[in-house]
């Protein structure tokens, strides 16, 4: 068995474990936060203790999962395409409901942001000659 191999299995077990850590903490402790979320955090903890040949193939599963993103949306694809009777009678609404969301949640949380967000320095910002 190659190293490379080694630490790229010890990278996925790491992940899994913080994933049922999460898991875990979540059921016993009844906390609202979603156990992926709580994975994540207790991740980002354990990545500071970690040796570097473990956390060299944590960060390269990690990378291979995001470049590979898209696949975790096919079952979602197709339980959309399995459930094309719903859509048909549904779809409109849900579309609306979406539509309508984002045109409520966009412009207030781009005024809360410009609220909530430090002011900018007081000296001017220069200008670019084009």
């Amino acid at each position: 068995m190659s190293a490379k191999l080694f630490t790229n299995l010890g990278g996925l077990f790491i992940i899994a474990a913080a994933l049922a850590a999460g898991e875990i903490i979540k059921s016993l402790a009844a906390l609202p936060t979603p156990a992926p979320v709580l994975g994540i955090l207790i991740l980002v903890g354990v990545q500071f203790i970690l040796p570097d040949f473990l956390r060299q193939g944590l960060h390269r599963v990690a990378d291979f999962l995001l470049r590979h993103m898209a696949l975790f949306f096919i079952p979602a694809l197709m339980v959309l395409l399995e459930q094309g009777a719903l859509l048909k009678e549904y779809g409109l609404a849900i579309l609306v409901i979406i539509i309508c969301g984002t045109a409520i949640t966009l412009p207030l949380m781009a005024y809360l942001f410009m609220r909530l967000a430090p002011s900018q320095s007081e000296t001017p910002h220069k200008e670019s000659k084009l």
